[in-house]
């Protein structure tokens, strides 16, 4: 594995190269609920696929999917990008830890209590990397 930091985006055409390809990851989802366990802390998994068009995700969480298309919403920091989903209330953060691996963190704008996904999401590689 390839240890290396990578948490640098000089521009739009740096972070377009790292995050094109195929990624996978599985993480959490925190939605709160008014009784008793307040919270839960369910796994959900992401497919996460980009290319210099679009980046789309699919979440699953138990019987739930989301599906989400992303769009740039500012400009491109040093060490993070911000993302809103095109046709939904969602926004994310992604934060590159290696050239192959980065944290993504997903909630609503509109209501920061939920979570619907964080966790790392590791580039896929060999032969079924496409799927």
């Amino acid at each position: 594995m390839n240890s290396l930091i990578y948490n640098y985006f000089s521009n739009f055409d740096e972070w377009n190269d790292y995050v094109k390809g195929n990624w996978s990851g599985k993480g959490i989802s925190m939605i709160p609920s008014t009784v008793q366990p307040y919270e839960t802390g369910d796994e959900t998994t992401v497919i996460w696929k980009a290319n210099l068009k679009e980046i789309k995700s699919h979440f699953k969480r138990g019987k739930s999917e989301f599906s989400l298309t992303w769009l740039l919403e500012s400009e491109v920091l040093c060490d993070r990008i911000k993302l809103i989903a095109k046709d939904a209330d969602w926004e994310c953060e992604i934060q590159a830890m290696t050239r192959d691996r980065f944290h993504l963190h997903v909630l609503p704008k509109s209501d920061k209590s939920k979570i619907l996904y964080s966790g790392v999401v590791t580039k896929k590689k060999g032969l079924f990397s496409f799927l």
